[in-house]
């Protein structure tokens, strides 16, 4: 990933990441733990979640303090 000159916290990663691994849209979530996390995953189009932290000026999907939460959002997102 980093080949191409980007880091973690960018839109452009984000896209670079989905289109090389064909990922649809709709069903990708960008988990981050900062608010570059957030706006990123945003600014591609995708649903965010913020892991363990509260930024003013942003405004997540959603927010989760433990990664046993995140799993539980995903398993009800898939029944």
């Amino acid at each position: 990933m980093y080949k191409v000159g980007l880091g973690a916290g960018q839109q452009g990663t984000i896209v670079v990441v989905i289109k090389r691994h064909s990922l649809p849209i709709e069903q990708t979530l960008v988990v981050g733990d900062r608010d570059l996390d957030v706006f990123a995953g945003q600014g591609a189009g995708l649903q965010t979640c913020l892991f363990r932290g509260s930024f003013a000026g942003i405004t997540p999907d959603l927010m989760v303090t433990y990664f046993g939460e995140l799993l539980d959002i995903i398993k009800l997102a898939r029944a």
